[in-house]
Order: C-alpha cells, then sequence, then structure tokens
C-alpha cells in the first residue's frame, strides 16, 4: 500500500508540471547582447557614443539611452562632445557577451 501511495504522488507532481524546456538551441541573443549608454557629465555637457564609428545615441547630461542590441564581441566605443570631434572619455574596445545587458558611462 505504502508503495503505491509513492507511485500516485509522483504521477501527480509530473501531471503538475507543465515545463517547457527548449531543445533547439535557438536564443534571442544567441550571438547578441545589449549595450546601454548613461551620461554622467560633471562638465553639463552633451556627448555622443560612436559605437563600431557609428552614431549610437546623443545624450544630454543625465540621460540614458535606449538599450541596443549589438553583436558579442569586440567593439570600439568612443564618446565625443555633441558637434565637436573632441573625446569626452577616452576610446575603449569593448568586449560584448553573448546574453548580457552591459551599461557604459562617461562623466567627464
Amino acid at each position: 500500500m505504502d508503495k503505491l501511495k509513492f507511485h500516485i504522488g509522483i504521477f501527480l507532481i509530473v501531471l503538475t508540471c507543465s515545463c517547457e524546456i527548449d531543445l533547439s538551441g535557438d536564443h534571442p541573443c544567441q550571438g547578441n547582447g545589449e549595450v546601454q549608454f548613461i551620461n554622467r557629465s560633471t562638465t553639463g555637457k552633451t556627448y555622443e557614443v560612436i559605437w563600431d564609428n557609428i552614431r549610437m545615441a546623443t545624450l544630454s547630461p543625465g540621460s540614458e539611452s535606449e538599450t541596443f542590441t549589438v553583436t558579442a564581441g569586440q567593439h570600439t566605443m568612443r564618446w565625443i562632445v555633441s558637434n565637436s570631434n573632441t573625446n569626452a572619455c577616452a576610446q575603449a574596445n569593448v568586449s560584448i557577451p553573448e546574453c548580457i545587458k552591459e551599461t557604459f558611462f562617461c562623466s567627464n
């Protein structure tokens, strides 16, 4: 009788678990990561974020960008003072991990 109760208990646990397992290996973030940028300017200047030579965002002091999906791996990031070619922060080579969100800021 005790053995029967044990089997019925296991059966009920299996019935109530409606887990979905994706075995395909395809995930929305596969091969990608996310980045976001924040202007923490102490000089009150607007910055532009240049990502792999493409202007990604223009940020007024204290503001933050939307979240961007980017390819995981190595990238070049540059912060410049808006409407100029003057670096606000040093150029950086960054590595974006797959399926992770990274937040970057410049505070000059």
